[in-house]
């Protein structure tokens, strides 16, 4: 009888789980930082696949990105472990974060990059990865001008400072110079990732 109630369930893709099971996600889910973050989590978890959604769902609250970025790569590549990751915009390292969990929770190693300095020492603090404070760009030695806003987050090169919708809360930003990097240039420095 439970097969058979578990097949017509399966049928429409529905499935029997314990109630503890169901308390935990409803706990992970109200731990979330706001409901369109969840609903990016929540889609990222659906199209899992079989067997995968619940090491998602126990990821999920461990997940730092802003749009489950970290949740979707690590469902694409079936939670593997020990991988190798570059980041640009790290930010502290932990907020807004699309490798924190890749590199504290599975092991992967990698890159981070932040030019704006406001996020430096937090950054070094927070992560042990390779951090790169140069500016990711087409070229390695050249000087960009760097907006630091207020709101740290929505920092850019300045000639992005007004390119989408967060334009005025760029407006009072601190203007800087930054050296720039190319992305072959510091994978090249750094050996590059580990062979597979």
């Amino acid at each position: 009888m439970k097969a058979l109630i578990k097949g017509a369930l399966a049928h429409f893709d529905l499935r029997i789980v314990r109630n503890s099971y169901f308390e935990s996600l409803t706990q992970k889910v109200q731990a979330l930082q706001s409901p369109q973050h969840f609903l990016n989590q929540f889609e990222i978890i659906k199209q899992c696949g079989r067997g995968l959604e619940g090491q998602a769902i126990d990821a999920m609250e461990f997940c730092r990105s802003q749009l489950g970025q970290d949740l979707f790569v690590l469902c694409e590549l079936q939670f593997k472990r020990n991988g190798y990751f570059v980041e640009f915009g790290a930010t502290n390292g932990i907020d807004l974060s699309n490798t924190h969990i890749l590199e504290n929770k599975f092991g992967w190693h990698g890159i981070i990059a932040e030019p704006a300095r406001v996020w430096h020492k937090a950054l070094f603090k927070n992560r042990q990865c390779h951090i790169e404070t140069r500016c990711v760009a087409a070229r390695s030695g050249e000087q960009l001008e760097f907006n630091e806003t207020e709101s740290a987050e929505l920092s850019t090169i300045k000639k992005f400072s007004d390119v989408d919708l967060h334009r005025e809360l760029r407006q009072a930003g601190k203007i800087y110079q930054v050296e720039t990097i190319s992305l072959t240039d510091l994978i090249d420095q750094l050996g590059g990732p580990p062979p597979p």
